[in-house]
């Protein structure tokens, strides 16, 4: 694993990939102080069209939740949200499915299941029943926000 730690790259989405890398091997911690600079310098050239903003605010709710941190990630989250320009394409779906699971992760859980409800209803009507995007919004509402007779601590 050196050569991640040597090497200078320093284009967000490499950093974002490392961080996600870093995340997946259980380095949370390093995955944060990794992305969280390059997410404050995709903020600052403000709103743009290229969906690095939301893939860096995506992996920083999976880096900050990792790490027990869902309060933060929820703030992340939203921004991913605000960042799409459509609401119709794979990016809005991404950015929805992950602020109604920070919702759910925030004890938001009512609220994330309506986000959901929606999300697969229109997953479904854009990808189909069947497609690997619905059927893996329907299993995070399942799991994340159950319907109110199976509401339980999360884990």
């Amino acid at each position: 694993l050196s050569p991640l730690d040597d090497d200078p790259v320093t284009e967000p989405h490499f950093l974002i990939d490392r961080a996600n890398l870093l995340n997946r091997l259980d380095r949370s911690g390093e995955a944060f102080d990794l992305l969280e600079p390059a997410y404050a310098d995709l903020k600052k050239k403000g709103p743009c069209d290229d969906p690095t903003l939301v893939r860096a605010a995506t992996t920083m709710v999976a880096v900050l939740s990792k790490l027990g941190r869902h309060r933060d990630s929820l703030h992340f989250a939203r921004e991913a949200l605000d960042a799409v320009s459509s609401d119709d394409d794979a990016d809005a779906h991404n950015a929805r499915n992950l602020y109604a699971y920070a919702l759910a992760r925030n004890g938001r859980r009512r609220e994330a299941r309506g986000l959901w409800n929606d999300l697969v209803r229109d997953a479904t009507r854009v990808y189909g029943a069947d497609h690997e995007l619905t059927t893996n919004f329907t299993a995070f509402r399942d799991k994340y926000a159950p319907t109110t007779s199976r509401l339980s601590p999360l884990r």
